[in-house]
């Protein structure tokens, strides 16, 4: 929405525009289906609270997947061939720090969330196996060190990613009540 900080200010009015562009209201949806991250703090914190409140006036579930596993997901539909045995989905989150999402491609083109964590450099790609670094709009392909066995894409998250991704997703999760995101 913004970069300059003022998410929750901005987050209706955009929503707003949404729906109209969509030809919805809200009283029209009947699920809401969200990244659980990587991303901003701030920007998560307002979206997820946000949903929250939405969810529960409506009585709708929200349906939470890995913002990584969708995007990964997405580019193997995109593949004619797989030629890689692992995928890096970096998400900014810093100009100093960002995550990377591991995941393992099988040989039926599914994948096996290994693991996220938050890097400062890129050490973890000296690898005997290739991959494939999906990179999010805000990282520039320039910095990732080159490596004939990596291969970089710039491949941001979309939010029709996640509702097309989202009963492939092994990371998926449907909060229903408030009881449901305290446990």
């Amino acid at each position: 929405l913004t970069e300059t900080g003022d998410h929750s200010e901005k987050l209706v009015p955009a929503l707003e525009v949404a729906l109209k562009e969509c030809g919805l209201t809200l009283p029209q949806i009947d699920r809401f289906i969200t990244t659980s991250g990587p991303g901003s703090f701030t920007g998560l914190r307002i979206a997820l609270a946000s949903l929250k409140a939405f969810s529960y006036v409506k009585r709708v579930p929200i349906e939470m997947v890995s913002g990584s596993e969708a995007r990964a997901l997405q580019w193997v539909k995109t593949q004619p061939e797989i030629v890689w045995d692992e995928i890096h989905v970096m998400t900014y989150i810093t100009s100093e720090r960002f995550v990377s999402a591991h995941l393992k491609i099988n040989s039926d083109n599914s994948l096996t969330f290994i693991s996220e964590r938050s890097y400062s450099d890129w050490s973890f790609l000296r690898t005997d196996k290739s991959c494939v670094v999906l990179l999010d709009e805000r990282i520039a392909k320039d910095v990732v060190p080159s490596n004939p066995s990596v291969h970089v894409v710039k491949f941001p998250l979309h939010a029709e990613y996640l509702a097309e991704t989202f009963l492939q997703a092994s990371t998926r999760k449907s909060y229903k009540s408030i009881s449901d995101w305290v446990q």
